[in-house]
């Protein structure tokens, strides 16, 4: 079920969670939408590992929704969070391809 959705993740994403998570009692996120590959929608991407990390003990794997064009953007410039072969948590899971551009 995905009742902790955000739209975009920009350079201020870590600051936002810190900021407004706690106000407003959100525990954790379950999807991330992707609406371009623009850097106010994608800088923030490094800090999902941060600020909720995935390991098989927590059970939390957000989904990320974006389109095929934003997602090859994505890996150009985090080949780090869409790589396969990283150790548990270090990588972003969840890549999902929306269709359209």
């Amino acid at each position: 079920m995905h009742n902790y959705i955000i739209i975009d993740v920009g350079k201020t994403f870590r600051e936002q969670v810190l900021r407004w998570f706690t106000f407003h009692k959100i525990p954790r996120i379950d999807s991330i939408i992707l609406t371009h590959e623009h850097a106010d929608a994608i800088l923030g991407l490094d800090d999902i590992r941060a600020v909720q990390p995935h390991s098989p003990t927590n059970d939390i794997d957000p989904c990320h929704y974006l389109t095929q064009y934003a997602m090859d953007s994505v890996a150009e410039k985090f080949p780090y969070l869409v790589q396969k072969k990283l150790k548990e948590g270090q990588e972003v899971r969840g890549w999902h391809s929306l269709t359209g551009r």
